[in-house]
């Protein structure tokens, strides 16, 4: 078993490396496979198979974290909240595990652009990072076949921070 453990770190670790960039802060690492809307933001996905052959389908910031922690015994009532509140980024420095009404209080700080204290039952918890917040990312997915008529597919991300400006015709 703790042979298929390492395995799943090193697997899933591998996985997350491939399927990133690295953000015009410097710092972030967004996710560039599987996306699902959900509401008013979209959340990195991936069909993860843990080391007892149980299947699920997660968010890619909470595997993140997991894989830091070296931990899938994560209280699924806790939010994997991004400090940074870029939704796509996978850097687990930048991801933490707090309760959901927290979670959702860090939108006050995104609109007001400055953070507030974040405590909740006696216990503080991290500031957000909103310097790294990046205001736009645009995603272009195009698929085609290849003149041997294989299908393929072409991702590219492009990260435009707050302070960039750009023209759309």
């Amino acid at each position: 078993m703790a042979s298929q453990t390492f395995d799943f770190y090193q697997k899933y670790t591998n996985i997350l490396l491939l399927n990133c960039i690295d953000a015009e802060n410097g710092s972030c690492k967004i996710w560039t496979g599987a996306i699902q809307r959900k509401r008013n933001y979209m959340l990195g996905m991936l069909n993860v198979a843990y080391p007892n052959g149980k299947r699920t389908k997660m968010n890619v910031a909470r595997l993140s974290k997991m894989l830091q922690l070296k931990t899938i015994d994560i209280d699924r009532n806790l939010d994997a909240s991004h400090l940074c509140h870029n939704a796509l980024c996978v850097n687990a420095d930048h991801i933490i595990f707090e309760p959901h009404d927290l979670n959702n209080h860090r939108k006050v700080c995104v609109a007001s652009q400055k953070c507030t204290t974040h405590e909740l039952h006696g216990t503080t918890y991290p500031n957000c990072m909103l310097h790294l917040k990046l205001w736009f990312v645009i995603f272009l997915i195009l698929k085609f076949k290849s003149p041997r008529g294989d299908n393929c597919t072409f991702h590219y991300a492009r990260i435009i921070s707050s302070n960039t400006s750009f023209l759309h015709c």
